[in-house]
């Protein structure tokens, strides 16, 4: 008699467990459901901003070996080499543009027209090996004031190209470009992202330096959820830096 009243009791126990669960669950259920959304979404965004802001980056490495002969009289106090695009890749030309750096990551002077590329090399490691490196990208770079240099090219051989490597890679001019027509036209940016019209958004882009630019501020509701994505972008001196797209959706 007692262990009949101890098993109704285990069940009653357990019935009551269960009925527990079930009405957890359906209080939270539809909270996970918002959430996995939110995350989809973030996940979402996280892949079609980065492929908005992100372009090809196109690197070549040359080499100069000075000859240790004395500049001629008149000639000018500049080694200038022509080299063609192609020589590069297929397909560059003056209409891409370049930003070239010597081994101390500074400008150098350049022209360019047509097929060729001019370089103007200073002659402070006269008689050593020298190197520097070419950029080249459909996005702006900074444009210096290039004062037109009297230069000789040099005898022989000198000039080597090195490997040319091309990689995607965020670019500060984008994210700047991206910020500036969310700003403008919010929802025309929705519909090129083709995000769905119940997830909004917003984001910033965290610097190297720690300077941020973000979108406008929108009212909100609901919970917002915030995700931190690393990135690694070049910004208008063709410097490779780390920074982060902060990311908001509601």
């Amino acid at each position: 008699m007692y262990k009949r009243g101890s098993h109704v009791g285990v069940v009653l126990s357990f019935v009551i467990f269960i009925t527990f669960l079930i009405f957890i669950y359906s209080i939270l259920q539809p909270v996970m459901k918002v959430e996995r959304d939110k995350q989809f979404l973030i996940d979402y965004l996280e892949t079609a901003l980065i492929k908005n802001i992100s372009t090809d980056l196109i690197s070549m490495t040359i080499s100069l070996n000075y000859s240790e002969e004395p500049f001629p009289p008149g000639g000018g106090s500049y080694d200038c080499f022509n080299i063609s695009h192609a020589q590069g890749s297929e397909g560059l030309n003056s209409d891409i543009n370049i930003f070239i750096k010597d081994k101390y990551n500074s400008p150098l002077n350049h022209s360019s027209a047509d097929e060729l590329l001019k370089i103007y090399w200073p002659p402070a490691d006269h008689g050593r090996k020298n190197y520097s490196k070419i950029y080249y990208s459909e996005e702006p770079f900074f444009q210096y004031t290039f004062t037109p240099i009297l230069c000789h090219s040099p005898r022989g051989e000198n000039l080597s190209l090195g490997l040319t490597r091309t990689q995607e890679y965020a670019f500060e001019t984008k994210m700047f470009r991206l910020v500036d027509n969310y700003n403008a036209d919010y929802e025309q940016i929705k519909e090129d992202l083709n995000v769905p019209n119940q997830g909004e958004f917003g984001f910033s882009f965290i610097f190297n330096n720690e300077s941020i630019i973000e979108t406008s501020e929108k009212q909100t509701s609901g919970n917002v959820y915030v995700a931190e994505i690393p990135i690694e972008y070049v910004d208008v001196y063709a410097n490779i830096s780390s920074g982060y797209l902060k990311l908001k959706v509601w």
